[in-house]
């Protein structure tokens, strides 16, 4: 059950949108999050980026200044998803839902290139062969 505020998010959409993100509560609420959300500057450098995919109930990827810091395993395997949500610095920004736009407010945000350590590395890559 979602706090009122949450809910108002939500009711808020426009109908068209609420339709195509009503099979998730976390998916309607991070679009009702985003929704009023300015375009971001150009060149704007992020200090966080967070994927969630599948109805946005987890999330699947976190990058921090830069740096990998959290993905989730099944994220990188073959498997692919039409429905995924980019939040950048907190603000939701970004909402694909069953490979239809829903939102961008990117503007002219530069998403970072990502760092990982020789460690993380070789996890990936081990747990690829392992596949």
């Amino acid at each position: 059950m979602l706090m009122d505020s949450d809910q108002k998010l939500i009711d808020d959409l426009p109908e068209v949108i609420r339709a195509k993100v009503d099979f998730s509560e976390s998916l309607g609420l991070l679009t009702g999050q985003g929704w009023d959300a300015e375009p971001l500057p150009d060149n704007y450098l992020p200090e966080y980026v967070e994927i969630y995919a599948n109805g946005a109930d987890d999330t699947c990827f976190v990058v921090h200044q830069g740096c990998l810091i959290y993905v989730d395993q099944d994220f990188l395997g073959d498997r692919t998803t039409a429905t995924f949500v980019l939040v950048i610095d907190e603000i939701p920004r970004y909402v694909q839902v069953h490979g239809e736009l829903v939102l961008d407010t990117l503007g002219g945000c530069l998403l970072p290139d990502i760092l990982l350590s020789p460690t993380a590395q070789m996890s990936f890559l081990l747990r690829a062969l392992k596949r």
